[in-house]
């Protein structure tokens, strides 16, 4: 089971994602498509000169940033809507929690 926490206070964001889909081992197209979608996000920090910590680890990423840039908070929203279109279509492999993200949207 993946897990993801996604949390936002204010111009503060925080990402964690621990575990693994063991969907189908050797062939893990839910891990693979939770990869991509997170290291988008990350290639988009980037191009945008966005200062983050992050450790990674196989089965544990924690991203920790501070930006009031709203192409940011434009990046992490599309990323969650990504991830939630994961879940939904694999529940048994995929637990979201997201604090702080789309109530003013």
């Amino acid at each position: 089971m993946i897990r993801v926490i996604a949390q936002r206070d204010g111009a503060d964001y925080e990402l964690t994602m621990t575990g693994h889909a063991n969907y189908k081992p050797g062939n893990d197209i839910v891990c693979a498509a939770m990869s991509a979608i997170t290291y988008t996000l990350l290639g988009t920090l980037d191009n945008l000169d966005v200062e983050y910590d992050s450790t990674e680890r196989p089965g544990d990423l924690r991203l920790f940033l501070t930006s009031d840039d709203p192409r940011v908070k434009f990046a992490f929203s599309m990323v969650l809507i990504g991830f939630a279109q994961i879940a939904k279509a694999y529940p048994a492999n995929v637990r979201l929690k997201f604090d702080g993200f789309f109530e003013d949207f």
